[in-house]
């Protein structure tokens, strides 16, 4: 049987970059791609009780993304979606948010998948 090294420069289990450890191995790209991630996050204050927020369209339609919303403040009330919506091509492009008064709340949009 060949030994094998952690240390050494070259064989099997070598530290060389032969496709095996690391971003040579393309997980670096991909698990990124199908695991839930942040792609859209910030802030708005309510007016009314309610909100709009929009975006630059993001890829597939909105039952492929979690919209999660936070009031900021220790009295402050909760928030709410009320919709989310595409646009002609299927992709996500908003979301209404329903609350009271003229809070401000944080939200994030992530992509849903399997990590």
């Amino acid at each position: 049987m060949p030994a094998s090294s952690v240390t050494g420069v070259s064989g099997p289990g070598s530290s060389e970059g032969h496709g095996m450890k690391g971003p040579g191995n393309a997980r670096n790209a991909f698990v990124p791609l199908v695991s839930p991630h942040v792609v859209v996050a910030g802030s708005v204050a309510l007016v009314g009780g309610a909100a709009t927020v929009s975006f630059p369209p993001l890829a597939h339609s909105y039952v492929q993304y979690v919209v999660m919303v936070t009031p900021i403040g220790a009295s402050a009330t909760p928030a709410w979606v009320i919709s989310k919506a595409d646009n002609a091509d299927g992709n996500m492009i908003s979301f209404n948010l329903g609350g009271t008064g003229t809070q401000r709340v944080e939200y994030a949009v992530i992509k849903a998948g399997v990590a």
